[in-house]
């Protein structure tokens, strides 16, 4: 994503309205939201990549407990498998939440 701001310029902005705020003058509203911007810009990528690097441990994480030892005591084989249909006893409860997020079909 392309910036809409730029933070030098911002930095600029924001150095002059704290200077006005503290000689009792009101800022100019469109100087705070071009400051606010630039502050929400900066921190955009940061958020973007805490998402994915949660689905990604997310994925690892069901990925565990797919291979988890418990479905080498399931008397099923994977063709009979009841996760399929819900029914798995060994199936972690927050499986279809977990899928959702990742943005995956329920199994």
């Amino acid at each position: 994503m392309e910036r809409l701001t730029d933070s030098k310029v911002a930095a600029v902005l924001k150095s002059n309205y704290e200077d006005l705020q503290g000689v009792g003058i009101k800022p100019s509203p469109d100087h705070l939201q071009y400051v606010r911007l630039a502050e929400l810009e900066e921190v955009y990528p940061k958020l973007v990549g805490g998402i994915a690097l949660c689905k990604e441990l997310l994925r690892l994480a069901l990925s565990d407990l797919e291979d988890a030892e418990d479905c080498d005591t399931c008397v099923y084989d994977s063709a009979h498998c009841p996760g399929v249909t819900g029914d798995c006893k060994f199936k972690w409860k927050h499986h279809d939440e977990a899928m959702q997020l990742l943005g995956e079909e329920k199994e």
